[in-house]
């Protein structure tokens, strides 16, 4: 939309629609092209989403548009430019193509405000859209470190094709759990409040600030949309915020509306929730959320919303590329080129084949390298900490690419020989660093405790039973590396946990090298907190490899193993019989079943 320029008559009442168009969660995704696949994938990046941005554009007035956070973080494109202190953050190719395809506003998400010396008050200095967050604050817990809201001032093009001033507020608001989250990464004497508190403070002032509408740029998920009314996720919260009048979700990478889903103030079919509209476009850039608002224009100048709907886009209209799609990647060319060139750096080599293709069903390769690799690190850095030397050292580890929402193409897969930095990138793609904690017996036990709810409980004589909750994600199952532990299928929980052969004591004690994004529910839960390293870990397993300290091995540590009465039958999903090859596990048989629609293979668990 334009700024305002002119004013029509006061004495028409006119109508006119309002599109807002929001992307989420793009994570780094500019050009249409996968780095861990290493093939063009035209269905997302910001690339394809400009595609549909502009047709848009094109046959529309009164066009708005958003991010709702997570954009900076999320591929080598995004982060070898922001580990490289050369490079200045506004030639970053994400802050390049959001301020290509200008857009109106964006909020700040979990992984938009720290990697290294990138934080929330150097973002707004490079992006032409202000950068939005209302419950990230400082010492007091009610001033909020960056801009909270913008008022937009723009000409609405009504039917008649006449003009008029419209005030669009725009809040922003960040997940609840980031204190938790990036404990180790927040600024001193930060804080946050919910996002409702910083709603209720902060619309009046809005209003009050002549705001004709307000839309929230909610980073939090609708995934409690469809379950009981008594626990609404937070964008169901803002819906009921008087003042409110569209939403605009993310952060779960899921998608609304779709489907016929529609329950508990939810409907799906019209892209409602409590009756306002409401949009959660993915992730990656494969969908555009469009939000339509049909306005009346009283005879006092105020603007009244007569009704509106949601949807979601994820394909183009036009088979050519548009002059903005181009031009972000005319721009982004050689810094994909670079990126290419840096991921195909030999690290080492290895001589044995590695895979992540029953890493739910066994402990394997990789996730073990990660395990080493944060034990090696932290041992140097307990260096200068003799008071904790004689701890015994855990070293806790997720996988993350285990098949799941990532479809049937998410899992690791290694041949013997070299291996490059873009195998480093799938052995650990996300931006975090390493904490070292110490924890109770009974704290670790917690922990494996809730790791084990990624499995069904079971009858004992039940016969393919699913084995996992395909609702609980990959990176929920934390695996304690250093411990020999057993899973009781039966009841989906932890049976046997022994240290060095033995049960574990009562009394004992451990310290715990994990990720900076699980230290901080770590602690929560009562973890002591000792060692903070900024080093990311991807950097650790690299440096790991690369001096030898670290090398994979042929078969795993029996770190863990799921145990059920002889006879009991399970069934799960992973790759084709082809690519798992021949599955040899103590205690159990896999005996491939069928192949689904979505490209995962059913399997059956045999327990002898």
């Amino acid at each position: 939309m334009t700024p305002v320029n002119k004013q029509a008559p006061p004495t028409i009442a006119p109508h006119a629609t309002l599109t807002i168009l929001g992307t989420t969660d793009v994570h780094g995704h500019v050009m249409p092209f996968d780095y861990i696949t290493r093939t063009t994938n035209g269905s997302l990046g910001i690339v394809h989403t400009a595609e549909i941005i502009e047709d848009i554009r094109t046959k529309r007035d009164n066009v708005l548009l958003f991010d709702n956070g997570d954009f900076l973080q999320g591929t080598p494109l995004s982060e070898l430019a922001l580990e490289d202190p050369r490079q200045p953050l506004a030639e970053n190719p994400v802050i390049q193509a959001l301020n290509l395809l200008d857009y109106d506003a964006v909020a700040l998400g979990n992984h938009d405000f720290l990697l290294k010396e990138v934080a929330p008050s150097s973002v707004p200095n490079v992006l032409k859209a202000p950068l939005l967050c209302a419950n990230l604050c400082g010492p007091d817990g009610v001033t909020p470190l960056i801009q909270p809201w913008v008022i937009l001032e723009r000409d609405i093009v009504t039917a008649s094709g006449l003009s008029h001033p419209i005030q669009i507020g725009v809040i922003g608001f960040a997940p609840e759990n980031l204190e938790s989250w990036e404990t180790t990464r927040l600024p001193e004497q930060t804080s946050l409040r919910t996002v409702i508190s910083a709603a209720t403070a902060e619309i009046p002032r809005m209003k009050s600030a002549g705001a004709d509408i307000i839309i929230a740029l909610c980073h939090e998920g609708l995934e409690e949309a469809f379950a009981s009314p008594e626990t609404p996720s937070t964008p169901m919260k803002l819906a009921a915020i008087d003042g409110i009048d569209a939403i605009f979700a993310g952060h779960v990478h899921q998608l609304f509306p779709i489907g016929n889903r529609s329950a508990n103030g939810v409907d799906s079919t019209n892209g409602t929730i409590l009756g306002k509209p409401a949009a959660m476009p993915g992730h990656l850039g494969k969908h555009l959320g469009v939000i339509t608002l049909e306005l009346d224009r009283g005879a006092d100048g105020t603007w009244r919303i007569v009704s509106g709907n949601a949807c979601l886009i994820n394909q183009t209209s036009s088979p050519t590329r548009s002059r903005t799609a181009q031009k972000i990647l005319d721009t982004t060319q050689k810094a994909h080129e670079k990126t290419l060139s840096a991921l195909d750096e030999i690290v080492t080599q290895t001589r044995f084949r590695m895979h992540s293709y029953l890493s739910l069903v066994a402990p394997d390769i990789p996730l073990q390298i990660v395990a080493d690799a944060q034990r090696d690190h932290a041992r140097s850095l307990l260096q200068s900490r003799p008071d904790l030397r004689e701890l015994p050292l855990l070293s806790m580890v997720t996988p993350y690419r285990a098949g799941g929402l990532g479809g049937a193409e998410n899992y690791i897969d290694f041949p013997s020989g070299q291996l490059t930095r873009s195998n480093i990138w799938e052995l650990y793609q996300y931006p975090n660093s390493l904490s070292i904690l110490e924890a109770t017996a009974d704290q670790i036990k917690g922990c494996l405790a809730r790791s084990a709810c990624i499995f069904c409980a079971a009858p004992a004589s039940g016969d393919d039973f699913p084995l996992h909750d395909d609702s609980v994600p990959s990176y929920h199952f934390d695996v304690i590396d250093g411990l020999e532990y057993e899973i009781d299928l039966v009841g989906a929980k932890l049976a046997q946990i022994n240290f060095n052969g033995r049960p574990v004591d009562e009394v004992q004690r451990f310290l715990v090298v994990t990720n900076s994004f699980r230290a901080g529910a770590l602690i929560r839960v009562g973890m002591k907190a000792h060692l903070h390293d900024k080093t990311l870990i991807r950097t650790i397993i690299e440096q790991a490899l690369r001096s030898g300290r670290v090398t994979p091995g042929q078969l795993p540590r029996a770190t863990w193993r799921l145990i059920a009465p002889p006879g009991h039958k399970r069934v799960f999903r992973s790759a084709t019989p082809a690519k798992i090859g021949p599955a040899k596990l103590d205690g159990v048989r896999i005996d491939p079943l069928s192949l689904e629609s979505d490209g995962f293979w059913r399997y059956r668990l045999i327990f002898d």
